[in-house]
């Protein structure tokens, strides 16, 4: 899902973040082109489960990461006033629900090349003229 935020005044950065949680493991993109991710795999609820989460954002925007005590984070500069990131999040006991890292791995590549890689639709309208 993207976000699109639109940042009036001076701000040279803006934060975007997953928050820590002790049984769950950090895992960044490890390429510099196109989008990047910061994720959390791991134990992140009371169903003593494993959920995954993601942000995706734009390396060219990326001016770098950092963390907290509470957070995993990742700074962004804006573009004219603007900023665009990406969430995703899976869950196993979804139906077909990812049940490990790899899994989940894979599934973030997958999302980053459709977002490095765009659909892009051209239309055109062909005019039909009767002679008559």
């Amino acid at each position: 899902m993207p976000y699109d935020l639109t940042l009036s005044g001076d701000f040279t950065s803006y934060c975007a973040g997953l928050a820590k949680h002790a049984d769950s493991e950090l895992t960044n993109s490890q390429d510099t082109a196109g989008r990047g991710y910061i994720a959390l795999w791991g134990k992140q609820s009371l169903a003593d489960d494993n959920p995954g989460t993601a942000v995706f954002y734009d390396n060219g925007a990326k001016v770098g990461l950092t963390e907290d005590k509470l957070s995993y984070i990742v700074i962004l500069k804006p573009t004219d006033g603007k900023i665009r990131y990406y969430f995703a999040a899976c869950w196993e006991q979804e139906p077909g629900g990812i049940k490990t890292k790899k899994e989940f791995v894979q599934y973030l590549q997958s999302i980053q090349r459709q977002l490095n890689n765009p659909v892009l639709v051209q239309v055109e309208i062909l005019n039909k003229i009767k002679k008559g």
